[in-house]
């Protein structure tokens, strides 16, 4: 096999058809971003054409304004209102949202306990019980399963993201499958843990 020889004429005319290109001309409006915060003027292209780009004199202040409004223009990444759910994002996301909710209930838990003797709290064992003792049964179930699920989903969950650092289960099916078997048994976990203690 022949080594790879640099021609100046192909990076030549290469470069002449990267000057036509829209992305090139994305990357001019960069360039006249930055001569526009060193107080220089720039030129402004008016025309996508490849064979007719025309440019203007604009003042600093006026390609920032055309740059404000090009921003405008565009999407949020990623926009949800296009943004197509599968279940492997959302078991993505919901593995983030209850590990920040598990430690960060932890960590308020925690500095609330410390703190409750000087603000004249009562956080002992013994009043929580009596807290939970006078919720009506429907009000029991439903703070018990919002407590325990976030536990189960994010410990099943990981589950599959400890087979995934073994290199295992990466096929879609397998991924799917344990998707679902990780929704689902949080959800009966958590219910039947709400339920029977």
């Amino acid at each position: 096999m022949a080594p790879l020889a640099f021609s100046p004429s192909a990076s030549i005319i290469h470069a002449s058809k990267l000057a036509s290109n829209q992305n090139a001309l994305a990357a001019l409006s960069i360039g006249a971003r930055d001569n526009a915060i060193w107080g220089r003027q720039v030129r402004h292209t008016t025309s996508t054409t490849n064979s007719n780009v025309k440019t203007q004199l604009m003042s600093p202040s006026e390609g920032d304004k055309i740059l404000i409004a090009q921003r405008l223009n565009r999407p949020t990444a990623p926009h949800l209102a296009i943004y197509k759910w599968e279940l492997t994002s959302v078991n993505s996301s919901l593995e983030r949202i209850t590990g920040i909710a598990l430690g960060g209930s932890l960590y308020i838990f925690s500095i609330a306990y410390l703190a409750s003797p000087y603000l004249g709290w009562d956080l002992s064992s013994s009043a929580l019980a009596a807290a939970m003792a006078g919720l009506p049964w429907a009000g029991k179930i439903a703070l018990k399963f919002g407590m325990t699920w976030p536990f189960f989903f994010h410990g099943f969950n990981s589950l599959r993201h400890l087979g995934w650092d073994m290199t295992k289960g990466f096929q879609m099916a397998t991924v799917y499958r344990t998707g679902y078997a990780a929704a689902g048994l949080s959800i009966l976990t958590a219910a039947g843990f709400a339920i029977w203690f």
